[in-house]
């Protein structure tokens, strides 16, 4: 795919459906405003699929591209080198009032206080997404955009999950007991 471009989709108050959607995909992302029960968030981000991806597990840096250099151990060269590598610069100026049409998407955890490496973060998972379903509550409308270089193989997946029909019956369960990894100290 050369282009950028994006679809409209109906709008809903609550993005839920649409993750219900997206759920089985790989590695999806989901950030919630939290509409229809807060009145203060705009916009439902939702993706899958990553690009690529990297993950920091008890400091331990991996990414599922090859890094160059000093990239391979500083988190941040990586996510640097990955957003240069996928994600194209100077989109038209359409994109510019939109919260996220693709880029990098995940979580970095909280620096223990021993900490590891030059930042400390210890875990982290972090994926390069190449769309994304953007949810307007202020204005009340929906849409998924696609960047160029965006696989057609990733886009048919994304478009075609949107279309499947949503089973209501799943409820949230931990598959195990919760436990805090923090003491409370």
């Amino acid at each position: 795919m050369d282009n950028y471009y994006s679809i409209d989709l109906p709008y809903s108050t609550d993005s839920q459906n649409l993750m219900a959607r997206l759920a089985p995909l790989p590695r999806p992302v989901f950030l919630d405003s939290c509409q229809p029960f807060c009145d203060s968030g705009r916009f439902d981000i939702l993706s899958a699929i990553p690009a690529a991806t990297i993950t920091v597990e008890s400091g331990q840096l991996t990414c599922s591209e090859p890094l160059p250099g000093a990239a391979e151990e500083d988190l941040f060269l990586a996510m640097e080198y990955l957003l240069e590598r996928f994600c194209p610069s100077g989109l038209t100026e359409n994109l510019e009032n939109l919260p996220f049409t693709g880029g990098l998407l995940g979580y970095l955890g909280y620096p223990r206080l021993q900490g590891r490496g030059e930042h400390g973060i210890d875990r982290a998972g972090l994926g390069i997404y190449l769309w994304a379903v953007l949810v307007d509550h202020k204005r009340h409308c929906s849409s998924v955009h696609f960047l160029p270089g965006c696989p057609q193989s990733t886009r048919d997946t994304v478009l075609m999950a949107l279309q499947e029909s949503v089973n209501k019956s799943i409820k949230f369960n931990l598959l195990d007991n919760f436990s805090n990894d923090m003491s409370r100290s």
